[in-house]
């Protein structure tokens, strides 16, 4: 069996954002940004809109971030922590 990760959720959408997905489901938008000199990982919630987007939280890193917001995705939709991707 192939290891999977949550970060494989991730897709880059330009330099410096990706679009992190399950299926056809879209779950967040990451944006590098820079934090007292060093690049961090910026998640919100999936909106067509700025204005109906939440922030899910700045992270040090991609693998941090997708692991986070991969749980907390699986968690609202009543989901076992335990899956991958559909």
């Amino acid at each position: 069996m192939a290891h999977w990760s949550p970060r494989q959720q991730l897709v880059r959408t330009g330099e410096h954002e990706w679009l992190m997905r399950d299926g056809a489901d879209r779950i967040a938008i990451v944006r590098a940004v820079r934090m007292r000199g060093r690049v961090h990982f910026r998640a919100v919630t999936w909106a067509a809109e700025s204005e109906g987007r939440h922030l899910l939280g700045y992270f040090p890193d991609l693998d941090s971030l997708a692991a986070i917001v991969w749980r907390e995705w699986l968690i609202a939709h009543g989901r076992s922590t335990d899956l991958p991707p559909r």
